[in-house]
């Protein structure tokens, strides 16, 4: 057989396998610490798949160690050791130590965990000494049970036609599979960014003829020729992106195991809800949401949510509540984390961050902007640093992923009631609808999901502020103005300014900002491009684009731009 054919089986057996263990541990999440039959069958049954299929591409170790959790689901699933809580939690470890094996054997084939044999004696341990062993003690000769129904030592007829329909359901799931194979096609991701790519190309040069067509004098039938090739540019770049769109079904499931396992930790009653799990998302923004998710719900767990005791005594249920919620918002993702625990208290957070020098004693900060500090670089409110969190890392790189993913981050809290972090994340980061506009005689971009509303600054009456800024009132509610102008002179871009008063009105932490540009150009589909090394280091800079003008413009996240505008005095 050639090196070719060996690499695709394995290739293959790797992504059923990682599909196999999803489902593993989606049944021991569901199994809520019950011997529960049907789910103990599933368990056996994926066993049983992944040691059959590991051994049919030679990995023989990992097919041995998966044979070992297989006789051990067998003598649980026939009641002749107890199913308690430390089985469930060897079952998430065997879990654990399967995913992160087959993730490296990706990069190495010959790789072996390192902490094998220390999970193999603990369930040789139960196995052998029958810890949880109850009074039925009937020995198993053999464990290949779906291969032999007379090795099973089943003595009622009850338990042989729960064995008849476990091979029902198997076939049953046979048929199904075969289906899925002729309605799916895996094809590498490589290959799906190239044909992304070369339709941004596409939509550019599209992008193009269409200003050609407005500004020079064509016929009436190239100019519907035009317009025809638009919309089915405009249709195959929908078909296109959402081959690489994917849903949060996985990532919400490493979030509940997340919660079980530090709730088990700290020895805290923690219910995980989630909602809107098949949402879906740019498979490259899903993948990077489990550092800013992870970091956000250790928080949660070690930071806000109270010890038992302390809800007694505050008159709360001991049963402390995580949701996880994710919904569309028109052309972006919102994602919802919400917690019961004690919420944000602003002054202990102005106090530490004037100790740690990140705000000076005078200050100014209005209370969003004091809960803002927690996303600072080495905050933490946390005295005794542990293995969960108060090392003062983590809520800034929450930050900092969600921004290099052309997001924002806002925060709702209420003390004793809890907090919520708002995740706002467009659906996709190849291309995007912006608003096109001019400021300092540059061209800017700004996608059109961060956009509130359009004003003009001219029909309201300005005011200015003690320290210079100067706001406006729009139905009841104060609004900051921003200039975009000044933004960019102090990061020495300095081009002749515009004397006009546009307003493009965004929404940041429960507030408006209003921000002043020179120009409103249009709106048009916009083909995202890497940023060089030179525009990497400007904050509030997201992407640079080609126009329909063919000329080059920077993508802006307006947000980033609040908080240097907050912190640094425009």
């Amino acid at each position: 057989m050639s090196n070719h054919v060996e690499t695709q089986f394995i290739n293959t057996f790797l992504e059923e396998a990682l599909e196999n263990l999803a489902s593993w541990e989606t049944t021991c999440l569901n199994i809520n610490n019950k011997n529960e039959k049907e789910s103990l069958i599933q368990l056996f049954r994926i066993a049983h798949n992944l040691k059959g299929s590991s051994a049919s591409v030679g990995l023989k170790q990992f097919a041995e160690y998966i044979h070992k959790v297989e006789e051990l689901l067998t003598y649980i699933k026939n009641d002749q050791i107890n199913f308690e809580i430390n089985i469930l939690n060897l079952f998430f470890e065997i879990h654990t130590i399967s995913n992160d094996w087959i993730k490296s054997i990706q990069n190495d084939v010959s790789y072996v965990h390192n902490n094998i044999q220390k999970n193999i004696d603990i369930i040789s341990f139960a196995l052998e000494n029958k810890k949880y062993i109850n009074e039925k003690n009937v020995p198993i000769e053999n464990f290949e049970i779906f291969k032999d129904e007379k090795n099973l030592g089943l003595e009622n007829k009850e338990k042989n036609d729960t064995f008849k329909n476990v091979e029902i359901n198997q076939s049953e799931l046979e048929k199904n599979k075969k289906i899925n194979l002729e309605e799916y096609l895996r094809v590498n991701v490589s290959k799906l960014d190239n044909l992304i790519n070369y339709i941004g190309e596409v939509v550019i040069d599209q992008n193009i003829l269409k200003q050609k067509s407005l500004t020079n004098s064509l016929p009436q039938d190239v100019k519907n020729i035009i317009s025809q090739m638009g919309k089915n540019i405009q249709e195959l770049q929908d078909i296109t992106l959402s081959l690489r769109m994917m849903s949060l079904d996985q990532q919400f499931q490493k979030m509940n195991r997340i919660v079980r396992d530090l709730a088990f930790k700290q020895e805290k009653k923690i219910r995980f809800d989630s909602f809107g799990s098949e949402v879906e998302l740019d498979k490259i923004i899903v993948d990077k949401l489990t550092d800013p998710l992870t970091h956000l719900i250790r928080n949660a767990i070690d930071h806000g949510i109270e010890s038992q005791d302390e809800r007694l005594r505050k008159n709360k249920s001991i049963e402390s509540l995580i949701e996880l919620r994710a919904m569309q918002d028109e052309g972006n993702v919102k994602i919802y984390l919400r917690d019961d625990g004690k919420g944000l208290d602003e002054n202990k957070i102005l106090k530490k961050a004037i100790e740690n020098g990140i705000v000076d004693e005078k200050n100014n900060l209005t209370k969003d902007e004091i809960h803002r500090l927690i996303f600072k670089p080495g905050f933490s409110t946390k005295d005794i640093v542990t293995d969960i969190s108060g090392r003062g890392v983590g809520l800034d790189v929450v930050n900092n992923v969600i921004s290099e993913l052309k997001g924002s981050i806002d925060i709702e809290t209420e003390i004793d009631k809890g907090t919520t972090f708002i995740i706002s994340l467009p659906s996709s980061l190849s291309i995007i609808k912006g608003l096109i506009f001019k400021s300092n005689n540059q061209l800017f971009v700004i996608p059109e999901s961060q956009i509130s509303e359009i004003v003009d600054h001219k029909k309201f009456k300005i005011e200015s502020r003690i320290n210079g800024s100067e706001v406006f009132t729009l139905r009841n509610e104060i609004i900051p103005i921003i200039s975009l102008n000044k933004v960019f002179r102090n990061h020495e871009i300095e081009n002749e300014i515009v004397d006009e008063k546009n307003g493009i009105l965004i929404q940041h932490l429960g507030k408006k900002f209003s921000f002043q540009v020179d120009q409103i150009i249009a709106t048009q589909s916009i083909v995202l491009k890497k940023l060089s090394k030179e525009l990497k280091g400007i904050p509030g800079v997201l992407a640079t684009t080609v126009l329909g003008n063919g000329e080059p413009a920077l993508v802006l996240n307006l947000s980033q731009l609040i908080n240097i505008w907050s912190y640094d005095g425009f």
